[in-house]
Order: C-alpha cells, then sequence, then structure tokens
C-alpha cells in the first residue's frame, strides 16, 4: 500500500531531481516498484517512483496564507455563486481558519472537501466563470 493518496500534496526530492517540485498525487500504480503520478504546481503532470516523493508540509503561516488567498478568490466570484452558496462558501472558509488555530486537523480536513468540492461543483455546473488556481510557494 502507497504511503499517498490521491489529492496528497508531495514534494519531488529524488537525487536525480534538482528543484524541489511541488504537486497533487492523483494517481498511483504498483507493479515492480510503486510510481506515483502527480499534478505539478506548473500545469505538468509527471510519473514518479514513490520513493522520490515526500510530503509536503507546509508551516502554520504558509497555511494560513493559502487560507487568505482562497478567501480571497471566493470573494472575487461570490456575486456568481448561487443562492445559499454566497455565504455558506465564505463561512466554511472561517471554519477551516478556526480548525486551523485549534489544530483540528480532521475538520480541517473536512471543511477544505467541502469548499473544494462546491467550488468544482459550481465551476462545472457554469456559476463561477473565474478559474480558482493558487500556487504553492516552494519551500526553500
Amino acid at each position: 500500500m502507497s504511503r499517498f493518496q490521491q489529492g496528497d500534496r508531495v514534494v519531488v526530492n529524488g537525487f536525480f531531481f534538482m528543484s524541489k517540485e511541488h504537486g497533487t498525487v492523483k494517481d498511483i500504480t504498483e507493479m515492480q516498484i510503486r510510481n506515483v503520478e502527480v499534478s505539478l504546481d506548473d500545469g505538468e503532470t509527471k510519473w514518479y517512483a514513490e520513493d522520490d516523493l515526500s510530503p509536503e508540509e507546509l508551516t502554520q503561516e504558509e497555511v494560513r496564507a493559502e487560507i487568505k488567498n482562497v478567501t480571497n478568490r471566493v470573494e472575487k466570484v461570490s456575486s456568481q455563486l448561487p443562492g445559499e452558496m454566497r455565504t455558506e462558501l465564505p463561512n466554511h472558509l472561517r471554519f477551516i481558519e478556526d480548525a486551523q488555530v485549534s489544530n483540528d486537523k480532521e475538520k480541517a480536513g473536512r471543511e477544505c472537501k467541502y469548499v473544494a468540492d462546491n467550488l468544482e461543483d459550481v465551476s462545472r455546473d457554469g456559476f463561477v466563470t473565474f478559474l480558482l488556481v493558487g500556487k504553492h510557494k516552494n519551500k526553500p
């Protein structure tokens, strides 16, 4: 079983990779070695051996900055959101902040999933025309 799951944030850090690229796990195959398909933050998708990846660990400050970034983007598109979603998404973003402050990872995960799923739904349904794409800063 892989130590990564679909949707996990990872850093490419193998011996042959000079820059520490960041991305999101898309798929995992298991043959003789585990290979992980990663959607990199630069938009490229590549396969890596599992051993060439490590989990991305953000500092508390980086997490707060990402939450603020998403909150700003949601505020920009809130007029395009349907009905109750105009107030629900900002509320759930505040719930993420509260969970982060209290270090409640389970609640933060649930709230992040709620926000991500709803943004995906309204984007797919054509309510939001502004693409929500954020780049994660590479750690030094």
